[in-house]
């Protein structure tokens, strides 16, 4: 079950890692800030699943 946990939250971990950056790169090309926002909110629910797993 540990395997099956740790699987999911590397998923879910790199799934907001991508959408952060694709977040930051629209907020940068014109998106404005409410895209900038959002690419901040996903990228610091990445840092919390990447910390989660160095546990």
């Amino acid at each position: 079950m540990h395997v099956v946990k740790t699987i999911l939250l590397v998923l879910l971990a790199l799934l907001l890692t991508v959408l952060a950056l694709g977040g930051l790169i629209s907020a940068f090309k014109g998106g404005g800030l409410f895209d900038l926002v959002i690419a901040a909110f996903l990228g610091w629910g990445a840092v919390v699943c990447w910390r989660a797993l160095k546990r």
